[in-house]
């Protein structure tokens, strides 16, 4: 794209009244971003960041993707179609706090079993279920075997 001349005073006049960003004002008329920035920064104040977001994602929306249906922020960026940084905006925006980034779900029953004893557990939310519950054992010491009732349930039997 050529380049169009602009005096100072009409690069200024653009970036306040029009409210444009440097970036917009070098894509319109042809300049780089720091030589848009190096003319105005004798002339006007340089706005700091992005404007303000007005809009977050609804509190209803956010509840029932992050909480009910246990959607990470991943899957919901994927499923509204929109980024990371407006999704956790709107999270703080309407009061829903983030989970820890590395969830491993804990199993205190397993320290509670005596050798013989089995405890039905919710099936773990891993690529490889059964793997991380003999790692638990195995930190507490003990040996346990599973047994895979349901997609949901899986039994846990001490035998050491």
């Amino acid at each position: 794209m050529r380049r169009v001349k602009l005096s100072n005073s009409e690069l200024a006049r653009i970036y306040e009244t029009d409210e444009l960003s440097l970036t917009e004002i070098a894509k319109r008329f042809g300049y780089s971003v720091e030589g848009v920035l190096k003319r105005l920064r004798p002339h006007v104040a340089i706005r700091k960041g992005r404007p303000p977001r007005t809009n977050p994602i609804p509190k209803d929306v956010l509840f029932r993707l992050f909480i009910e249906e246990d959607l990470n922020i991943r899957q919901i960026e994927r499923r509204l179609g929109v980024s990371r940084d407006r999704i956790e905006w709107s999270m703080k925006e309407v009061g829903i706090e983030p989970r820890a980034k590395y969830r491993r779900p804990h199993y205190p029953e397993l320290a509670t079993l005596a050798v013989g004893e089995s405890a039905e557990l919710p099936m773990p939310k891993t690529k490889r279920p059964p793997f991380n519950i003999y790692r638990m054992a195995q930190r507490l010491g003990i040996t346990v075997k599973s047994e895979k009732l349901s997609e949901k349930i899986i039994r846990v039997t001490r035998v050491a």
